[in-house]
């Protein structure tokens, strides 16, 4: 989720929250939908907010000691926020005008990311627990516990 600078228009791009993402709301949205990893949905907002600011700052996007709350969140300038376009110029894509009106009543869900196998299962890897390099306890003057 961090890194990935100055990569996008290579053959090898890096999309992470620092090169790739364009909003820090919908930075928000992913965490609150989807974290933590196998307990989704579990993170109060002010849990949310503090988790990405915390990604925030690991992107070098606002300062250690920046708050982020629904008041600036949105004011928050992603690096690669004019990245997205519309339309699409690519032509081999199609690019449909959004149902505004006589729309499908519902979605359904047919299957689960981790039930297809495109997510993490081993809880123990260790980019899911350890902590990154700059913030090794004896860095952040403290234990791991943030003391």
């Amino acid at each position: 989720m961090m890194g990935g600078e100055g990569t996008l228009d290579s053959s090898d791009p890096e999309k992470t929250v620092g090169s790739y993402w364009p909003y820090a709301t919908t930075l928000w949205d992913y965490i609150h939908r989807a974290m933590p990893f196998g307990n989704a949905q579990s993170l109060s907002n002010d849990q949310t907010y503090a988790v990405t600011a915390y990604v925030l700052y690991l992107n070098d996007i606002i300062g250690f000691e920046e708050t982020v709350n629904a008041d600036n969140i949105a004011d928050i300038e992603m690096p690669n926020r004019d990245g997205f376009i519309r339309p699409d110029p690519r032509p081999d894509i199609q690019t449909a005008e959004p149902c505004m009106s006589n729309c499908a009543d519902s979605v359904e869900i047919k299957n689960r990311a981790s039930d297809v196998g495109v997510t993490p299962s081993d809880h123990g890897h260790p980019t899911l627990v350890a902590l990154p390099p700059r913030l090794q306890p004896e860095q952040a003057g403290g234990d791991a516990s943030g003391q």
